[in-house]
């Protein structure tokens, strides 16, 4: 069977697509590669100028660490492990000066400078420590892309899978529309006839069906529900399409081995 995919859905964290004629071997492969092979930037090395907050220097850079990026693929490089830092196509800087405070202040990810305008936190508001009167903090970050694999702090999303319910009416409830108030997406109302939606497998929930007097049977093919939830790194688009790009080089690279 050939391959065939159907998005469903798709927002600028989420996509949710239809894919049929692969195993489950292959979607699982699809699944780990997009966590742990995507490279994406991160934190990886903190330069503490001062912090006489409350948090100590280790647990504030672990913190840190975690604050998601966006990252563009193309304008950097992964870091030879006995390379020089410093080296711009390898690393972002990102500085944070924060004055002291003639009050409390909550430092948030937001207040970071960086050396790309197009690299900075997912999530500007993302606390990081809170600075009570006469406290500050001065730091610098370097980032890094990495790979999921090494740390979690580098994976792009999370993908998972499921397989596709292929439903099948056995017998008609009577009450129709009531069903299709509880199951949004999965059925509709055709002629006074409960029948399936196009795709609507996608929609059906994790529990076994409730169609009140009526019946149906639901059954497993070749064909999985296929959902990716980025961190906010890389567009769900932008993460599938490395996704294969990284699986074909390694084909290709065990190809060459045979």
């Amino acid at each position: 069977m050939t391959m065939k995919l159907t998005l469903t859905s798709k927002d600028k964290e989420t996509a949710v697509f239809r894919i049929e004629g692969v195993t489950a071997a292959y979607a699982n492969t699809l699944r780990r590669i997009a966590m742990t092979e995507v490279q994406t930037l991160a934190i990886e090395r903190i330069e503490f100028g001062r912090n006489n907050s409350i948090i100590y220097d280790e647990m504030l850079a672990h913190r840190i660490g975690l604050v998601p990026l966006t990252t563009d693929l193309k304008g950097y490089n992964v870091k030879d492990k006995h390379g020089e830092p410093g080296n711009p196509s390898n690393e972002v800087t990102l500085t944070l000066k924060v004055p002291k405070q003639k009050g409390v202040h909550t430092v948030t990810a937001g207040e970071f400078t960086t050396s790309d305008p197009a690299v900075k936190p997912v999530h500007p508001d993302m606390p990081l420590v809170r600075l009570l009167e006469g406290q500050d903090l001065e730091l610098v970050a370097y980032a890094e892309l990495g790979e999921g694999q090494e740390h979690m702090k580098w994976s792009p999303c999370l993908a998972s899978y499921r397989a596709y319910p292929h439903i099948t009416i056995t017998k008609q409830p009577r009450n129709p529309k009531r069903v299709v108030e509880r199951y949004p997406g999965v059925f509709e109302v055709k002629g006074e006839k409960l029948v399936t939606v196009e795709n609507g497998g996608v929609h059906m929930p994790d529990v076994e069906l409730d169609l009140d007097d009526g019946e149906a049977t639901v059954a497993n093919g070749d064909d999985f529900i296929f959902t990716i939830e980025s961190w906010g790194q890389l567009s769900p688009d932008a993460i599938m399409e490395e996704t294969i790009r990284r699986y074909d080089k390694e084909l290709e690279e065990f190809a060459k081995l045979l």
